[in-house]
């Protein structure tokens, strides 16, 4: 199935999830813990790696359905970019 075609992309949204991006690397880098333990952690419910607060921080920090599209979106044009050169 083909992606649909390019639709320009409002700025302020694209700004806002880049800057959610940003804040949740922060943030995920204050755990200090490698993303495979964290994704663990989380599928198992393990709360003896991440703490409740670690918990409530991620939950805060998880991407909206928008921001998953627009992030999506961003990927694909930076990787049809690559392809082009």
């Amino acid at each position: 199935m083909r992606p649909p075609p390019f639709q320009p992309l409002d700025p302020f949204p694209l700004e806002r999830t880049l800057t959610t991006l940003s804040d949740t690397a922060i943030m995920l880098a204050r755990l200090r813990l490698p993303h495979t333990t964290i994704r663990t952690a989380i599928v198992e419910l393990d709360d003896v790696k991440l703490s409740v607060d670690n918990l409530k921080a991620i939950k805060h920090h998880a991407p909206t359905a928008e921001e998953v599209r627009l992030f999506s979106l961003l990927a694909q044009l930076v990787l049809e970019s690559t392809q082009r050169s």
